[in-house]
C-alpha cells in the first residue's frame, strides 16, 4: 500500500530513529464512510467522504513520540519523521532492519454484499423502514432517531523490525432510539442497535424493522413498568443482555497499561483464582462478523484469541507492543487506535465469557426471587478498586423461579472480583452485543458477549415514582 502511494518507507523510518529511539513505525489509514441520520422519519444529517493520513511513532526508553499528517509523500513524511525524532531524546542513531518481511494471517473478512452496492436513497430507505416499524408497533411511540453508518477502512503498518501488515475492513452499524409518551405525560427513551464487520448481508440476519420494533417495544415496556425494587438480591443476566458488565468490570482491569500503571485491582495476580471455576473469559478479534474483529492490530501484530481467565484462574493480561517490551511480555495483538491521528493503546476487541453447560430454564427455576436482566445499559467502573455501577435497560422481577413483571430504572452496583466469585451458573448459548469503547480520548469498535449468567447476590438500585 505504501508503494502504491510512492512512499519510501525505509527512508522515513530511518529518519524517525535519528533521535535515538528503539522502535519506529508508520500507520496509514484511508476511510470511506457514509453516515445517515433520520429523525422523525426525515433525513437530519448525511455525511459522505474520504479521510486519509499517516501517523509516525517513535518509542524512546518507554516513552512515545507521535505526530501525524495528511500529505502522503516521501518528502512530507520525512519532515514528519524529523519532527517526531526531535521529540525523542538525542542519542546515537537507531539501526534500521530490512522492511521486506511481511506478516501473514490467513483470516479473511470480506463482505458478501458490500455497502458500496447500495445507493444513498437505499440507505435512507433502510432508516425509514425502521422508523415506520417502530411507530406501527405501538401508538405511544412519538419520536424516532435511526442511524445508518457504513465504512471501508484500509490500513497499513510498517515498522523498523521489518514487519508489515495490510488490511481492509468493511463495517456496518445500524441503530434506533425510540421515545414513548404515556397518557400521563411520562416519557421513556430506549435504544437498540446492531453492527459489525461485513456489509449489507447483516440485514439477512436482522431486518431494519426488527431493530426499530425492538427499540420501540423496550421504550413502551419501561413506560408502563413500575420502579425496580432496591436491595441485595440474586441477578440473572440473559445471554442477550450483552457483556457490558464483563467489559467494564473485568476487561479494562486486564489491560496492561492499567495493570502496570498501578490502577488495576488485578495487578500482580496472575495464577490466582479470581473467579468461580465455571468462569472463563477470553478476548478474541478473530471472530467473524463482530465489531471488534480484525486480522492485524494497529501495530502489525496478527490477531489471536487470548484466554484471560481460565476456569477461574487469571491466565493473562492484554498487551500492546510498548507495554510488552517494557515488561518482558509478548504483544497479544491488542494495540488499537481510533484513527491515524492517535498513537495505539491497549484495547479490548471482542471480550466474552465462554459458554457453560447449565440449562437456562433450570437456572431460572432455581432462583426463587431476584432480578432478570434482558438488556444492559451504560455503566462505569473504578479499575483500581473494581467497583462498578450499571444501568439496566430492560429488566424483570423473578418470582417463584419464573419470569415476573417488567421493572424500570434498575441499576447494578458491585465489585468486579467479587462478582466473578459470585457467578454460580453459566448457560450454553453465547450472544454478543456491538459497542463503542471510550478510553484515553479515543473510541474504538468492540463487541461484548456472554451466555446466561447467574450472580448469587448484587446490590440493585431502584427508582422512585
Amino acid at each position: 500500500m505504501f508503494e502504491a502511494l510512492g512512499v519510501d518507507v525505509p527512508v522515513v523510518l530511518r529518519t524517525a530513529l535519528r533521535g535515538g529511539g528503539e522502535f519506529a513505525d508508520l500507520f496509514f489509514e484511508r476511510v470511506r464512510q457514509c453516515y445517515v441520520l433520520c429523525e422523525g422519519g426525515s433525513v437530519a444529517n448525511i455525511t459522505q467522504g474520504v479521510r486519509r493520513g499517516v501517523g509516525v511513532r517513535v518509542i524512546y526508553r518507554g516513552r512515545t513520540a507521535y505526530a501525524h499528517g495528511e500529505v502522503l509523500t516521501t518528502r512530507s513524511l520525512v519532515e514528519l519523521a524529523e519532527t517526531v525524532a526531535a521529540m525523542a531524546r538525542e542519542n546515537a542513531p537507531g539501526v534500521l532492519a530490512s522492511v521486506e518481511r511481511p506478516l501473514s494471517n490467513p483470516l479473511a473478512f470480506e463482505p458478501t454484499h458490500p455497502s458500496s452496492g447500495l445507493e444513498l436513497a437505499g440507505k435512507i430507505a433502510l432508516c425509514q423502514r425502521a422508523d415506520r416499524a417502530a411507530h406501527a408497533a405501538d401508538p405511544r411511540i412519538r419520536y424516532m432517531e435511526v442511524l445508518y453508518v457504513d465504512s471501508q477502512r484500509e490500513l497499513a503498518v510498517a515498522n523498523c523490525l521489518g514487519e508489515r501488515s495490510e488490511e481492509t475492513l468493511h463495517s456496518l452499524r445500524f441503530s434506533a432510539w425510540a421515545t414513548a409518551l404515556g397518557d400521563d405525560g411520562k416519557r421513556w427513551r430506549s435504544y437498540h442497535g446492531e453492527g459489525g464487520v461485513g456489509g449489507l448481508e447483516r440485514f439477512d440476519e436482522v431486518s431494519p424493522e426488527q431493530i426499530g420494533r425492538e427499540a420501540a417495544q423496550r421504550a413502551v415496556l419501561n413506560l408502563d413498568a413500575p420502579p425496580a425494587p432496591a436491595g441485595r438480591m440474586p441477578v440473572i443476566l440473559a445471554a442477550e443482555a450483552g457483556g457490558a458488565l464483563l467489559h467494564e468490570a473485568v476487561g479494562h482491569g486486564l489491560e496492561a497499561d492499567l495493570v502496570h500503571g498501578g490502577t488495576s485491582c488485578y495487578a500482580g495476580r496472575l495464577g490466582e483464582r479470581l473467579a468461580a471455576s465455571k468462569v472463563s473469559i477470553a478476548d478474541d478479534p478473530t471472530l467473524p462478523g463482530l465489531r471488534g474483529t480484525y486480522r492485524f492490530d494497529h501495530e502489525a501484530v496478527p490477531s489471536r484469541r487470548t484466554l484471560l481467565i481460565d476456569r477461574g484462574i487469571l491466565a493473562a493480561y492484554l498487551y500492546d507492543r510498548v507495554h510488552a517490551l517494557r515488561h518482558g511480555a509478548s504483544s497479544t495483538g491488542n494495540g488499537r487506535r481510533e484513527s491515524y491521528r492517535f498513537p495505539p493503546q491497549v484495547r479490548m476487541s471482542n471480550i466474552f465469557a465462554l459458554p457453560g453447560d447449565d440449562d437456562p430454564e433450570a437456572i431460572l427455576r432455581g432462583t426463587p426471587s431476584g432480578l432478570y436482566v434482558r438488556k444492559m445499559g451504560s455503566g462505569q467502573v473504578d479499575t483500581l478498586s473494581g467497583d462498578f455501577v450499571f444501568r439496566v435497560s430492560e429488566g424483570y422481577l423473578i418470582e417463584n423461579g419464573a419470569l415476573g413483571p417488567a421493572v424500570r430504572g434498575a441499576t447494578l452496583t458491585g465489585n468486579g472480583p467479587e462478582v466473578l466469585q459470585a457467578i454460580d451458573a453459566v448457560g450454553p448459548t453465547l450472544k454478543f452485543s456491538p459497542g463503542i469503547c471510550a478510553k484515553g480520548g479515543q473510541d474504538v469498535a468492540v463487541s461484548d458477549g456472554q451466555p446466561m449468567l447467574r450472580i448469587q447476590e448484587l446490590l440493585v438500585g431502584g427508582e422512585s415514582d
